[in-house]
């Protein structure tokens, strides 16, 4: 269909559409949209729209175009505004044609957007964008985007004020996002910029937004101050490399990874943060000058705040509940008026830590209330501890221990599990290699008890055990009895390749015993093999040619460890030659059989005769 019987037809339909529409409003009139042009419109003086319009195709500004109290619809890719354009729009809306396509909006110029709604933009080569902004400048006041998608921008700055929108990036400078609603993948801003979140609230229920933060910003700094984040987002705030300053923020993100997750950022400080829900409440790396947690309250799942690196974090008048691990530190740390509750472990101290001020309550832990790394007894009076149910001690000492598992020529294991359990009452599964454990606790006379574990490591069927008491720089080695499983023999007898097959080590399930004939497979069967038995096991061959054959016979089992280079297998294959002699062919053998048979009776007739003649 031409373009021009397009808009014939849409303005036919928009008029039919009118007709009904007035004869059920008891008659009051309602304005029919007025097309404007066909194909591709390029407005390249200025123009000024009201009403209903529509343009069938897209629109090209290269002068200043001014929509006020206007619905304009477009049914084409998009709006491009050119560097000397400009497009305003005032108490108007945009919207597709058609609900299930959408179009762009792409910018050089100024596009100003205030009290205005922009409604089913999306991208159609990427539907992740809406909005493009290249160069000029971008305003978006009281205003509303719905069913649409981000906004990008590569300008030095950009304002979202009292607006509703999907979501917004910058790649080239500042954002500011104040008294808005961000109802998509959220904010973010990487470059030298600043990033600027004020009396906001962030909500997603978008399902590929749980990998990313709600607001994010790499490098420049963040302001994040009075904002609400929850949804499906995979973490609240991210920041790397920047200053940080968030204030009165509520995060309430059940399931998600992360409440705030902060590396190498400096100047870092968090007052009023309110976190519910995420995996880990605040995570800081390698943040460099005096980081500050204040005044905050924090419930998440595995940790309550985890920080490394350089840096002495200050921890005032913060409350940690129902974390497995309350605070994780291996830096200097201070806390002030704080308290810790119900968890697994109160203060767990790791690495180069330096505790440098412990005003702190702990409370209702159920294993211990602070967990040290040294090798020297270690005591705190200045500490409140109110053990919960189920606790073993108010301060444990613990060291890292070096567990190693090796096969019979003293390989390493790759993949092997260890299992721990002690005098403690918990048991726990780990691989090796270096692992932190407890070596010694503080009695009820504040006597050191120390701990003696039993270790069970494993490969398949493959296990070996022992007990020992963690000392300093102790390694624990295990050699396992890993299965070898090899053939041992194979011969050729009446068809039938009769194989025996055996193990080292330990028993093998479900071996695989299989036959090949000059490399092509013939037949396989299943056994099981105990350490120190050699079992026949006959297979057939099937039809063989006359003359020479390679006959195979190849085993294998899951319970037999191979390693990296297939260690172990050099004995899996065995390999034999033998030879086929020529088959007689039936019809001769039958025919050697006839003359047989005539020669007999012939021979018999002669003696009958001769017999008579006698």
């Amino acid at each position: 269909m031409k373009a021009a019987e397009v808009l014939v037809f849409c303005t036919l339909a928009i008029i039919l559409t009118s007709m009904n529409v007035q004869g059920q409003c008891c008659g009051e009139p309602e304005e029919v949209i007025e097309p404007v042009g066909i194909d591709t419109v390029v407005i390249d003086n200025e123009q000024f729209w009201t009403g209903s319009k529509l343009v069938n195709g897209s629109l090209l500004i290269n002068e200043t175009l001014e929509l006020r109290d206007c619905d304009l619809t477009i049914s084409g890719e998009g709006i491009k505004i050119l560097e000397n354009g400009s497009l305003h729009l005032v108490n108007s809306s945009i919207s597709p044609f058609l609900r299930e396509v959408g179009y762009y909006i792409e910018s050089s110029g100024v596009l100003e957007i205030h009290r205005s709604t922009i409604n089913g933009s999306l991208d159609h080569s990427n539907q992740y964008f809406s909005l493009y902004l290249l160069d000029g400048s971008f305003s978006f006041v009281d205003s509303i985007m719905t069913r649409s998608g981000l906004i990008r921008s590569g300008l030095d700055s950009l304002e979202i004020i009292n607006s509703t929108i999907s979501g917004i990036i910058s790649t080239g400078g500042s954002i500011l996002v104040e008294d808005s609603v961000v109802e998509g993948l959220g904010a973010s801003m990487v470059g030298e910029g600043n990033l600027s979140v004020i009396r906001t609230s962030f909500t997603s229920n978008i399902s590929f937004s749980s990998s990313i933060a709600a607001i994010s910003c790499e490098d420049g700094g963040l302001d994040v101050e009075n904002v609400y984040i929850e949804g499906t987002y995979g973490g609240g705030i991210f920041s790397s490399g920047a200053s940080v300053s968030a204030r009165s923020v509520t995060i309430d993100l059940p399931g998600a990874l992360y409440g705030g997750r902060f590396m190498e950022c400096g100047p870092l400080e968090l007052v009023g943060m309110d976190i519910t829900g995420p995996y880990s409440g605040i995570e800081m790396t390698d943040c460099p000058g005096d980081p500050m947690i204040r005044d905050s309250k924090i419930l998440s799942l595995y940790k309550g705040i985890d920080t490394k690196g350089p840096g002495a974090l200050l921890i005032e008048n913060t409350t940690i509940e129902d974390a497995e691990n309350g605070i994780i530190s291996s830096n200097h740390i201070s806390i002030r008026g704080s308290s810790i509750r119900n968890t697994e472990v109160g203060l767990l101290l790791e690495g180069q830590w330096a505790l440098i001020e412990m005003d702190c309550q702990i409370e209702n832990f159920t294993r211990w209330g602070m967990e040290i790394e040294t090798w020297d007894r270690v005591e705190r009076t200045d500490v409140a501890f109110i053990p919960g149910d189920g606790a073993l001690s108010n301060i444990s000492m613990w060291g890292r221990t070096h567990i190693n598992t090796y096969g019979p020529g003293m390989e390493v294991v790759d993949g092997s599990i260890i299992e721990l359990s002690s005098s403690l009452n918990w048991t726990t599964k780990i691989g090796p290699g270096e692992v932190g454990l407890i070596w010694g606790y503080l009695g009820p006379s504040d006597e050191v008890i120390t701990v003696e574990y039993d270790l069970s490591a494993s490969w398949g069927n493959a296990r070996m055990e022992t007990s020992f008491i963690v000392m300093e720089d102790s390694h624990v080695d295990l050699q396992l009895p890993l299965t070898d499983i090899y053939v041992n023999d194979i011969e050729l007898m009446e068809g039938n390749a009769v194989v025996t097959v055996g193990t080292y080590g330990s028993e093998a399930k479900n071996v695989a015993v299989t036959i090949y004939l000059d490399g092509t497979y013939r037949f396989s069967q299943k056994t099981n093999i105990v350490p120190g038995e050699n079992i026949t096991i006959i297979l057939p061959v099937g039809k063989m040619e006359p003359g020479q054959h390679d006959l195979k016979c190849s085993i294998r089992s899951s319970d037999e460890y191979t390693g990296m280079n297939g260690i172990l297998q050099d004995n899996n294959e065995l390999t034999i030659s033998v030879e086929k002699g020529e088959d007689t062919d039936d019809n001769e053998l039958q025919i050697i059989a006839a003359i047989i048979l005539i020669i007999a009776v012939v021979l018999i007739i002669m003696v009958l005769v001769l017999r008579r003649r006698s």
